[in-house]
């Protein structure tokens, strides 16, 4: 159950080490849940939801999983939700 929505649309810029170039983005939502975990979902317009093996390869939640880095949440507190419509 979620305790809280943090942000919709939250833009974000971040840098990786050794790149000039920023990446800048927009997360569709952030909320937290009543153990402080923050959820990040992605709506998609497709007709399934991602499998594990998408997930584990998709770029835009590998940069989420980056930008989650350069924050002071812990990993274990940090999770991904990708919504098919």
């Amino acid at each position: 159950m979620i305790s809280q929505s943090h942000l919709e649309e939250e833009p974000f810029k971040f840098y990786i080490p050794g790149c000039p170039i920023p990446v800048i983005g927009a997360i569709d939502l952030v909320e937290e849940d009543e153990a402080d975990t923050l959820i990040i979902t992605d709506f998609k317009t497709s007709s399934r939801a991602y499998s594990n093996a998408e997930v584990d390869k998709n770029f835009q939640l590998t940069l989420y999983q980056m930008l989650q880095r350069k924050t002071d949440t812990a990993a274990e507190n940090f999770f991904f939700d990708s919504i098919a419509s």
